[in-house]
C-alpha cells in the first residue's frame, strides 16, 4: 500500500478513497504529486515563525521519535511505513537526533517549504491561513462553505 520512497508508484486513490481532504505529513510531503494526480484541489498553507515551529516540533514529533527508535529494525510489523514517515519528515532531519541538531539548517527547511508551496500551487487554489493569526471567514471563504457559529481556534499546544 505505501510507495516508502517513490512517490511516481503511489496508489493515491487507493490511499484516498475515504477520504475527502488530508492534513499534516506524510501528506504535505507529496503535494506535488497529489496536485497532478488531483488537479482542482485547493490547498492550505499554515505557516507560522520558523522558531514557533522548530519548538513544537522538537517538543513532539521529535521527542517521540527517539522515543521509538525501533522503527528502523527492518523485522517490525510497519517498517515500511516507518522508513516512509522517516523520508517525508524532511529527509530525516525528524528522526535523526544529530541531524536534528542543526537547527538553523532544520528552520531553513521548513521555510524553504512555505516557499516552494506558494511557488508551486496555482494562486487560485492556494490559501495561506497564518497561525492563530486568521479567521473562519477567510477559510470559509476560500472552501465556500458557511462560517460556523462558533469561535475559530487559536491554539496550538504541544499540550
Amino acid at each position: 500500500m505505501y510507495s516508502t520512497l517513490n512517490p511516481k508508484e503511489a496508489n493515491w486513490d487507493k490511499l484516498y478513497q475515504d477520504y475527502d481532504a488530508a492534513i499534516d505529513w506524510p501528506t504535505v510531503n507529496f503535494y506535488q504529486e497529489l496536485l497532478q494526480h488531483y488537479p482542482h484541489a485547493k490547498v492550505i498553507l499554515t505557516v507560522r515563525s520558523a522558531d514557533s515551529w522548530y519548538e513544537s516540533i522538537k517538543n513532539t514529533i521529535h521527542k517521540n521519535a527517539l522515543l521509538r527508535e525501533t522503527w528502523k529494525d527492518p523485522d517490525r510489523p510497519n517498517h515500511a511505513y516507518y522508513r516512509m514517515v522517516n523520508y517525508a519528515l524532511m529527509d530525516g532531519h525528524i528522526y535523526d537526533a544529530k541531524k536534528f541538531q542543526n537547527e538553523e539548517l532544520v528552520k531553513k527547511m521548513y521555510l524553504d517549504h512555505i516557499e516552494q508551496v506558494k511557488t508551486n500551487v496555482p494562486a487560485d487554489q492556494l490559501l495561506v491561513m497564518e497561525l492563530g493569526g486568521d479567521s473562519w471567514q477567510k477559510l470559509c471563504e476560500f472552501l465556500d462553505h458557511k462560517v460556523p457559529n462558533i469561535p475559530y481556534p487559536k491554539t496550538n499546544s504541544t499540550k
